[in-house]
């Protein structure tokens, strides 16, 4: 994954913006499961890249953070509105599994009338992990 996140198309000392980082098929059985982040699946992501679970987001106003973390995005695939996280000067489409890791609070853009509710889950990463990306 940090290989993966690291040649990301959008990256800078602050912010790594990356879609598809998950296999489809590993990030719809997290999705399938969001509600439960006991769940097997879920334990098996957290195992398997060295990952710790953070407080589920409701995608309103701001993603606050004041350390290196990762807000995984789950968007609702019927979702039509746009939704968009604002990273310091760069805009970004918050499209279902995508990922923003980031050391700075950020804000999000509804864009017309957002139908459903879509949420992020904060993630924190290991020591190792955080040393490859500063």
């Amino acid at each position: 994954m940090i290989k993966a996140l690291l040649s990301s198309k959008f990256k800078n000392p602050k912010h790594f913006f990356s879609n598809n980082l998950i296999p489809i098929n590993e990030y719809d059985s997290l999705y399938e499961n969001f509600n439960n982040t006991n769940h097997f699946r879920w334990k098996e992501f957290s195992k398997n890249y060295n990952i710790k679970f953070g407080q589920k987001i409701l995608l309103k106003d701001r993603l606050v953070t004041d350390r290196w973390c990762g807000f995984l995005f789950f968007k609702d695939r019927n979702e039509k509105s746009k939704l968009y996280v604002q990273a310091g000067d760069y805009r970004h489409e918050i499209v279902y599994n995508s990922l923003l890791t980031t050391n700075t609070n950020c804000k999000i853009i509804l864009r017309n009338n957002v139908q459903q509710e879509n949420y992020a889950l904060q993630l924190y990463y290991s020591k190792s992990f955080l040393e490859q990306i500063k």
